[in-house]
């Protein structure tokens, strides 16, 4: 799970023309029953817009095929892929 986790904790930023920053970020946890749960969080910082979405997959090959779709969507559409620092 270790490589999971350093892998798949993804995040891109987008500057908007009112100067505020959009964002996205994808996070891998696994439940009680040991599902892999994908957390996907979207918003704008310094404001409460946004959201947050939990999927359930229950292999590692099925959410990794999803993390490089949302990772090729947020690409096309001009994000940038940010450093995450925890």
């Amino acid at each position: 799970m270790k490589f999971v986790d350093n892998f798949y904790n993804l995040r891109w930023e987008k500057p908007t023309f009112g100067g505020a920053i959009r964002y996205y970020e994808t996070k891998i946890q696994t439940d009680l029953f040991g599902q892999f749960i994908l957390e996907v969080f979207w918003g704008r910082k310094a404001t409460r817009l946004g959201g947050k979405k939990l999927i359930a997959y229950g292999s590692v090959a099925e959410l990794k095929e999803k993390v490089i779709v949302i990772h090729k969507k947020r690409l096309r559409r001009k994000y940038c892929l940010m450093p995450i620092l925890d």
